[in-house]
């Protein structure tokens, strides 16, 4: 089921891919620097 986020969601979500997106540029930036 789809359920539609709630306000208490919405920031954990915001938060998750902030933080997946962080994770992503370090792990290039550690691949590429070498």
């Amino acid at each position: 089921e789809n359920k539609p986020i709630t306000l208490l969601e919405l920031p954990t979500s915001i938060a998750s891919n902030t933080i997946l997106t962080l994770l992503k540029l370090i792990t290039y930036n550690v691949i590429f620097a070498k």
